[in-house]
């Protein structure tokens, strides 16, 4: 079985859900995947803020690091994109557990069908200033700039930023007429031969028909505890929380 997932936001508090609570649920899920899983897609803000400073100073999840350890002692392949809450992935994942760092969307056949995967963030057209602004953060001399400040400072400054982000983009609405993913989806379609089209970044948890494909948003883990599977045969999409198999349109709230 494949397993996607994405918008965990370790680190964030949030009145009625803390980061350690929802650490907890994630890795009590992931562990249940070992069982059957073969791969393992993390598609983006698995972090609500991340960075590997000069000392060797990141943000620690023990808990969820150590389940990453289980799954790289059973040579279970797993795979992290970078969200834009964590686009500053360094070599820690790759180095400690073997996961892959993905910084960009990628077309990937999985189980006879063909996959499009992305965290979200930047697909499709407009969105041009965060597209700007996106390459000046994850240019090489601002990565050396940022890593000599202080680490409990750049953590700061990072969580100020996401909580900001959080507060500006927070609306987690859904309008299928000017949604931009899903006009990713419908445009890219005419020119490509793609089965299942599966992101993040809008803690929408929906599936939506695109052509002859499908178009899914995995939610999150702050409303939904949600996550799709495959087993070659069906995609099923799966709201924890709601213990609800979501089969087409949006789930409500």
């Amino acid at each position: 079985m494949v397993y996607f997932l994405s918008d965990v936001h370790l680190g964030l508090d949030l009145p009625h859900d803390s980061s350690t609570e929802r650490e907890k649920r994630i890795v009590a899920f992931l562990t249940e995947c070992l069982d059957d899983a073969t791969e393992l897609y993390l598609l983006g803000d698995i972090f609500d803020y991340w960075f590997e400073f000069r000392n060797g100073e990141h943000p620690n999840y023990p808990t969820f690091f150590s389940v990453l350890k289980k799954y790289q002692d059973k040579h279970i392949p797993v795979y992290q994109f970078c969200g834009n809450h964590d686009l500053w992935l360094g070599s820690f994942l790759t180095d400690n557990f073997d996961i892959q760092i993905i910084k960009q969307p990628i077309e990937k056949t999985i189980l006879g069908k063909r996959f499009y995967l992305a965290h979200g963030d930047g697909v499709g057209k407009g969105d041009i200033g965060y597209k700007l602004l996106k390459k000046l953060f994850t240019s090489k001399v601002s990565m050396s700039l940022y890593s000599i400040l202080p680490s409990r400072l750049g953590f700061s400054i990072m969580k100020f930023f996401s909580d900001l982000s959080r507060k500006t983009h927070g609306d987690d609405s859904f309008d299928g007429r000017s949604d931009r993913l899903l006009a990713f989806c419908n445009e890219y379609s005419t020119q490509h031969d793609i089965d299942y089209y599966l992101m993040g970044h809008r803690h929408v948890l929906l599936r939506l028909p695109v052509h002859d494909s499908e178009y899914i948003n995995l939610g999150d883990w702050l409303t939904y505890d949600s996550y799709a599977s495959f087993d070659g045969t069906t995609l099923k999409l799966v709201s924890n929380t709601n213990k609800t198999i979501v089969t087409s349109e949006r789930l409500n709230r």
